[in-house]
């Protein structure tokens, strides 16, 4: 288990899964991966060998999972539980379950901890809690699930900064910036941004501002999107989050 220091979402601790009374379940649907410690464990319950084996695939992509019936776990029950939830018997749940909606990346030698937003509970929180949000450090060890693979403090230095430099434009009170240029202006600072990471250029990357200047959206061409009048651009900024 690679367990390490902890950064959490500030309203990690305010979660907790409402089981049987969601309208959703995230019983159905998903492929659902089983580890090999916890694999370990079921041999050593020492169910019965065809029933283990009928209730698991064999590894694809070096991932075994648990063979859904009608798209949904052999162990929801009707009561909206899993069957190891209503038995008090959590620990023989797959990793993957224990942990939904909690994501623990690693970096490093600590980990920062959110919820995934297809939880609704976890929707729910975000949308209770507009705003900027920040990582508190946990006295727990959670489990990481994600490894970034980037060994350069300097980099991850930079993303951490990067990332701040950001969200504070996001939240900045500036009522004079419509939500659509907020938009645009993000836009055009990280398609530059990549650029100049692309060729390396950790230093210029570094000294770019949000907006850009006339001279730094003139260095490199940006290309235009054009929208009808009144139409809000969408783009994959997930670092919002």
């Amino acid at each position: 288990m690679n367990s390490k220091n902890a950064y959490v979402i500030d309203f990690y601790d305010r979660f907790e899964c409402i089981g049987g009374s969601c309208p959703y379940t995230c019983c159905k649907g998903w492929q659902i991966a089983v580890d090999d410690e916890t694999y370990k464990q079921y041999k050593e319950q020492k169910f019965p060998k065809n029933l283990l084996y009928s209730l698991m695939t064999g590894k694809v992509d070096n991932i075994r999972s648990i063979r859904k019936i009608n798209s949904t776990c052999p162990y929801y029950t009707q009561e909206g539980l899993c069957g190891f939830q209503k038995n008090d018997t959590e620990k023989l749940m797959p990793k993957v379950c224990r942990q939904y909606p909690r994501t623990s990346i690693g970096f490093g030698d600590y980990n920062e901890v959110t919820l995934e937003l297809s939880c609704i509970r976890a929707a729910e929180l975000f949308v209770e809690n507009i705003g900027r949000h920040e990582f508190l450090k946990s006295e727990d060890c959670i489990e990481e699930n994600w490894t970034i693979g980037n060994d350069s403090k300097p980099f991850l230095e930079f993303l951490q900064n990067d990332r701040a430099k950001i969200l504070s434009y996001i939240w900045e009170k500036d009522k004079e910036i419509s939500f659509s240029e907020r938009l645009q202006n993000l836009y055009e600072y990280i398609y530059v941004e990549n650029q100049y990471l692309s060729r390396d250029n950790l230093v210029g990357a570094k000294k770019l501002t949000i907006p850009l200047s006339q001279a730094e959206k003139e260095d490199i061409s940006i290309p235009k999107i054009s929208l009808k009048k009144g139409q809000i651009p969408f783009y994959p900024i997930w670092f919002m989050n």
